[in-house]
């Protein structure tokens, strides 16, 4: 019996091809990213300009440096008076008005009797 597994993967043919290969590509890929992208080409050129005048003027005076007083400290200054306003009352909540309920039931006859009242006058009119 031999030691060998039951099952060994066959090497793939051109492995070392395929390496090569890659590492090229990687080589020509970080060429043109270094040399054939630029973002500037040149570097900033700075000017400068010198004004002339054919007129001769004298330099300006250098200010004084200020003096320091000490100063009183200012009187704190009072606060206006605010009055204030007490907030509007709220509006007076109206109730219902709640009938009296022997009054509800005269007006419910009224209204009954009135009814009938039509009703008889109907029918005398269509006589």
């Amino acid at each position: 019996m031999t030691d060998a597994a039951p099952y060994s993967v066959p090497k793939e043919p051109g492995r070392w091809r395929a390496i090569i290969l890659a590492v090229i590509v990687h080589i020509a890929l970080l060429a043109f990213l270094w040399i054939g992208i630029r973002w500037q080409n040149e570097t900033p050129v700075g000017v400068e300009a010198e004004i002339w005048s054919p007129q001769n003027h004298e330099a300006a005076a250098r200010p004084e440096p200020p003096v320091q007083q000490k100063q009183a400290e200012p009187a704190p200054e009072p606060k206006p008076m605010v009055k204030e306003t007490p907030p509007p009352p709220p509006p007076p909540v109206a109730e219902p008005v709640r009938e009296n309920p022997d009054i509800a039931l005269e007006r419910e006859k009224e209204r009954k009797g009135r009814k009938s009242v039509c009703a008889t006058n109907r029918k005398n009119r269509r006589s």
